[in-house]
């Protein structure tokens, strides 16, 4: 205790004698240094007492259930016993007296009870407020003595002294409004003494020390001793207002574990400070509109008693009203009943609209569909020319709309390969049809001469069409893009029927037009000898397969899945099953499936990992030292889980898989044609098909987390012991679109600063996997120009190692562009499966590494000799050109920085479930299939789950006093529950999202775009003004026989018209190429008056 403060403290208790009692201040009490006059006080000095003077303090007694704060793990409570007036055993004075408040050790359970003492009033609104205070003792444990006066969270100031574990780290706080506690917001004990803190510094920050707090409408000031400390003018540190609510004052000592702040608690021995008197001078809410009144009118300054009178002793009177706790009067509400109305009406919409669903889908039966009859033997000879050549027989597909037409999109010509023959006898007059879907079918003396076939045999009338540019005269993919509003699947049958007629034709019960093919384009499978494919959407329905936007593990488009067998496109328009395997068909069962079978694996895999990453996840939120050694344990159980189970089953190293497995599906299709169109298509959509549905997450997360659906998160680490959860709402809206934002550009390793905003850190993967695909698809571009196999395999290996003596993410990728290489291109696991001597060993091989890439924390939690500190050690330090362990910065890495280990375990867990039929077997169960569509909904929900309803159900049981392994299990049950349920509602709508804006943006980008065309094209505009529904074949407007023959006449830019015998002229239907002999096609039309 310093010379100044026992002075100090001995003069105060001969004051005694001579006190002058507060009550005899009636015009207040002035403050000549701050001008302010104070209306009522509490002046006590309780080394002059022998006990606590009730009818002002009132003792503190209550245990709370769960406590506020990202990081305080302890429960908090205080005791009656814990408060009163003695000697202090700490102080060199035996003989002084003080109030002692004492902190007790913490329970198994996490509850620390302090002590402290309340004002029996509750109405201070302003005021200045002065305490003598001895903080805890150095090395008693991490405890706080506080001032302060607290209304609500939002509504509260405060003043700590906090000795934390060392004595080097204890500081001062001078927090507003449940600031979070930064060093900058108060002054350490070792700064306090310093002539740099101010003209008269403390000189014992361990001793007794005057505090005080001055709070005003315009102004918060904090003093330490003499000096002015911080001063609050405007918004607080947090952006909140400051306090303006009447409160009581309160002295405690406390501990809550709180790391950033007093750190502790006391494990062994009590911990006590100690106050020697507070003099706090304050108005009050309680006092009326008259007493104000009256009380300006008979009172001045002059007649004001002074603050900095030492003789003042006791309590102004107060009315009972002053003891109540506050609460605000609220006005008079007024029901606003326009916007009730208009509220009420839309929510009966919009139930009215799910009811109707709801009970057309699973209420009511389906309506049973019309069948056709089946067709006769005769019909069904010519059915596929006929229909091929779309004539509008009963049954089939009447013309689609411009813009539904492939004619819109300028790649649809005339068939060419050959004269189809109409049927003769075709009236001249055709009514024109109300509408497309009124179109009557042919008379049945019209069909029968029935088109011919492949023989090209010719009636008088024909159509004639141009050759087809295709050399293998078969009917290639029509390329069509977002403007064709037809569903993709069906289009894709219609257009891709294959038939016994003559090639180049479409055929099928459902042809959209006459007979037509699509000529080569740039686009086209067929064109030059380097055949691509720029697009997936020419491809049959039953080939596009829409696979979710997994960032964290693309399965891109190139491996379609369909019955368990990989199919794509052989260049001919129809369908091969590829292998993914290199295994022989008649492998055995104990070296590896048919070629056919080996596909869900992948997918189940994918499902696997983002599980485990959710569970790793649940454990860091709800029971950490399953993972976390040295964590705080419920149960000695979870300190067993983590040697035994918990290395394997809730590890980091799962999130790695997905990148290894993003490579593979990015680059396969391209390793087996060579087609740059594959990563022209990647390039294009990557960005934007990992983008939109993480943007969409992240804004239903930003909304629900705005209206408080994680608000309980801030008391969870004192109740399950962990500090890992934490998030916040955007400061404002430019934050939430800068942080998105960065999540594109930002380049490994960073952490992304959308992790503070979000629910769990995973997005940190989502810049990885963008940068990583540019790497991939890069890299195998040149990988596949290397033709020498040891060449390739040496560049593979070198490229690997030095991207991880980087500290790079790119091995990974680079591993699985390796995988899919040998597999893809060198057929190993064919070779490999042929030699049972080699396979066993290498796969028993691989298990081991596999298991030994996971066993880091094993070895570590059992030796304590953690392998990624000592790989930490060997990598480059960049500011000093040295290794980290000899520029002394080696430790333990980030999550965000790539390991050996994870990449160890990457290579070796994606080798072992490609060679092992059984592991294959294992994880494609249905129930793990049934998942894969879902894995980046669950990747990305999965934590706003567990932070928001998880959270808040688990404070309730813990309130409930419900064993906490019960309420482990309930907790995870009721997430898992919701999660899943939650599935089918969001998945469809981020997918949706990512799938249509992609498709759009590469159809434009590599498609030309549809020629403008008037609404009705290519009906007469008059079509729905002129209509005969009793005769239709009357008064038709359409060209009629004279029209005998349309002349194509190629205008500029492959553009042209037709022109008629009588002179005619109307716009083509499309882009229509010349024929092999360099001279525009020509369509003759027959009697029926339609040119196509």
């Amino acid at each position: 205790m310093g010379v100044r403060s026992i002075v100090v403290a001995l003069g105060l208790a001969g004051l005694a004698a001579g006190a002058t009692d507060v009550s005899s201040c009636s015009c207040g009490f002035y403050d000549a240094e701050q001008d302010n006059l104070w209306t009522d006080s509490i002046v006590v000095y309780f080394n002059e007492s022998n006990n606590i003077p009730e009818d002002i303090f009132w003792r503190e007694n209550w245990r709370n259930t769960y406590e506020q704060g990202w990081n305080a793990q302890f429960v908090t409570g205080s005791a009656t016993n814990n408060s009163w007036i003695g000697n202090s055993t700490s102080q060199s004075t035996s003989a002084q007296k003080s109030l002692q408040l004492f902190v007790e050790p913490s329970t198994a359970q996490h509850l620390v009870v302090g002590g402290g003492v309340r004002t029996q009033r509750q109405d201070i609104q302003y005021g200045s407020f002065r305490a003598m205070m001895k903080g805890p003792a150095r090395y008693a444990g991490g405890t706080s003595l506080t001032m302060e006066l607290a209304y609500n969270l939002t509504q509260q100031v405060s003043l700590n002294i906090m000795n934390t574990a060392e004595p080097d780290t204890a500081w001062i706080s001078t927090l507003i409004n449940h600031e979070f506690p930064n060093r900058y917001l108060g002054v350490n004990l070792t700064n306090i003494t310093n002539q740099a803190f101010g003209a008269n510094p403390i000189t014992d920050p361990w001793g007794y020390n005057i505090m005080r707090l001055d709070w005003t409408p315009t102004v918060m000031n904090y003093w330490l001793g003499n000096n002015l400390s911080r001063s609050v003018t405007g918004a607080c540190d947090d952006g909140s207002a400051r306090p303006t609510t009447p409160s009581p004052l309160t002295l405690k000592h406390w501990s809550d574990g709180n790391e950033y702040a007093m750190e502790g608690p006391p494990w062994h021995n009590e911990s006590e400070a100690n106050i020697l008197y507070v003099r706090a001078f304050f108005n009050t809410s309680s006092l009326t509109s008259d007493e104000e009144q009256a009380f300006n009118s008979r009172c001045n300054i002059k007649s004001a008693c002074s603050t900095d009178d030492l003789e003042l002793r006791g309590s102004t009177p107060y009315p009972e009203s002053a003891t109540q706790y506050w609460q605000q009067q609220s006005g008079q509400y007024t029901m606003r009943w326009p916007a009730v109305g208009i509220g009420s009406f839309g929510l009966l919409i919009s139930l009215l609209t799910i009811i109707n669903v709801t009970i057309r889908r699973f209420v009511l039966p389906d309506a049973p569909k019309k069948h056709e009859p089946e067709p006769s033997s005769t019909e069904s000879e010519d059915s596929n020319s006929t229909r091929g050549e779309g004539s509008f027989i009963s049954g089939g597909t009447t013309p689609l709309a411009a813009h539904r037409s492939p004619y819109a999109s300028g790649f649809v010509t005339p068939a060419t390969s050959g004269a189809r023959t109409l049927v003769p006898g075709t009236p001249n007059n055709l009514t024109r049809p109300s509408s497309i879907r009124d179109i009557p079918p042919i008379p049945e003396q019209f069909r029968e001469s029935s088109m011919a076939g492949s023989s090209g045999a010719a009636t008088p009338r024909n159509i004639t069409r141009p050759s087809s540019a295709r050399g293998d005269g078969e009917f290639p993919p029509i390329q069509h893009g977002s403007h064709d509003n037809l569903d993709r699947a069906r289009f894709a049958e219609m257009t891709m029927g294959e038939g016994p007629t003559s090639p180049g034709l479409m055929s099928g019960p459902e042809t959209p037009f006459f007979g037509t093919s699509v000529p080569t384009t740039p686009f086209s499978p067929s064109f030059g000898a380097g055949a691509r494919n720029l697009s997936f959407l020419g491809r049959p329905a039953e080939q596009i397969t829409y696979g979710p936007a997994v960032p964290v593990g693309d399965t891109g488009d190139e491996e379609i899945v369909r019955g368990g067998v990989v199919v794509e496109p052989n260049g001919k328009g129809k369908n091969v099953a590829i292998s993914t395997s290199a295994a022989p068909k008649d492998a055995t069962v104990g070296r590896g499936k048919p070629a056919g079978q080996r596909v869900d694996y992948l997918a189940g895999l994918l499902a696997i990992c983002s599980t485990f990453v959710s569970l790793t996840h649940y454990m860091l939120t709800f029971v950490p030292a399953v993972i976390e050694p040295g964590a705080f344990t419920h149960y000695p159980s979870e300190n067993l889980a983590r040697k035994t189970v918990g290395w394997f089953f809730f590890n980091e190293a799962w999130v790695v898989l997905f990148f290894t497995t993003s490579s593979r599906f990015l680059t396969t299709k391209y390793l087996r044609t060579g087609d740059l169109g594959v990563i022209a298509e990647k390039a294009t959509g990557r960005t934007f098909r990992l983008m939109i549905p993480i943007i969409g997450v992240i804004v239903l997360e930003y909304f629900l987390m705005d209206v408080g659906a994680v608000d309980w998160l801030q008391y969870l680490s004192s109740v399950t012991w962990s500090t890992w959860p934490y998030t916040v709402v955007y400061d404002n809206f430019g934050d939430f679109v800068s942080e998105t934002l960065e999540l594109i550009y930002l380049i490994p390793n960073g952490r992304p600063q959308i992790t503070s905003n979000y629910c769990t850190g995973v997005l940190w993967t989502i810049p990885v996997q963008l940068d990583g695909s540019w790497q991939a698809m890069l890299a195998v571009i040149v990988f596949r120009e290397i033709k020498a196999p040891w060449k390739r395999i040496t560049y593979y290996l070198t490229v690997i190692a030095l991207h991880w003596y980087g500290r790079s993410w790119g091995a990974f990728f680079v591993a699985g562009l390796c995988m899919a290489d040998m597999d893809v291109t060198y057929k190993y696991r064919k070779w490999l499966l042929a030699r049972p001597w080699i396979y066993y060993p290498a796969l028993n091989l691989v298990i081991l590494l596999a298991l030994a890439g996971l066993g880091n924390d094993l070895v570590s939690n059992w030796i304590g000799i953690d392998f990624q500190i000592i790989e930490d050690g060997w990598h480059i330090d960049k500011r000093t050109g040295l290794a980290r362990i000899q520029a002394g910065n080696s430790g333990f890495p980030a999550y965000y920085v790539p390991k050996l280990n994870g990449l160890v375990f990457a290579i070796c867990a994606q080798l072992l479930v490609e060679w092992s039929a059984w592991f294959q077997k294992v994880i494609s169960v249905k129930i793990v299939l049934w998942l894969f569509p879902h894995i980046f909904t669950i990747y990305l929900f999965h934590g706003f789950i567990f932070w928001s309803v998880g959270s808040a159900l688990c404070i309730s049981l813990s309130s409930a006093g419900v064993p906490y392994w019960a309420n482990l299990l309930l907790v995870a049950i009721v997430c898992y529950t919701v999660l899943y349920l939650s599935l089918p509602i969001i998945t469809p709508v981020v997918e949706a999202l990512g799938k249509t804006v992609t498709n759009s943006i590469w159809a434009s980008a590599s498609e030309q775009p549809a020629p403008k065309r008037r609404t009705l094209y290519p009906f007469p505009d008059d079509l729905f003004v002129s209509r005969n529904l009793d005769n239709p074949f009357e008064n038709a407007s359409v060209i009629d026989s004279s029209a005998s023959s349309i002349n194509y006449k190629p205008g500029k830019g492959g553009k042209g018209s037709m022109t008629t015998a009588t002179g005619s002229s109307a716009s083509s239907f499309a882009e229509k190429p010349t024929t092999a002999d360099g001279k525009a096609p020509n369509t003759t039309v027959s009697d029926m008056g339609i040119a196509f």
